[in-house]
């Protein structure tokens, strides 16, 4: 079993939480300090359209060194996922 902080870093956003809320996960050790500046950002769906829209990637971003060329695009860095990753990550998108 995995925890995973997440902290939404988008600006002007508000957080609103209940005071029982934060009652109840200080009486089990949260680490708030840790959710803030340890946690995972995150956007939600339209944020990142409009992110794409606005600061679009380039096809192919290149850097060549004396031997070869490497493609830099973070486009085009794969990461391949196998088993529970990939079902979990396919549920999620």
């Amino acid at each position: 079993m995995f925890n995973v902080y997440l902290f939404p870093r988008d600006q002007d956003v508000k957080h609103l939480m209940q005071s029982s809320s934060i009652e109840f996960l200080a009486q089990h050790n949260f680490d708030f300090n840790k959710w803030v500046k340890e946690g995972v950002g995150y956007s939600d769906r339209r944020r990142v359209e409009w992110l794409k829209r606005k600061f679009p990637l380039p096809d192919v971003v290149a850097a060549t060194t004396a031997e070869s060329t490497v493609d830099a695009s973070p486009a085009k860095q794969l990461i391949q996922l196998s088993g529970d990753d990939s079902t979990f990550a396919q549920e999620i998108l």
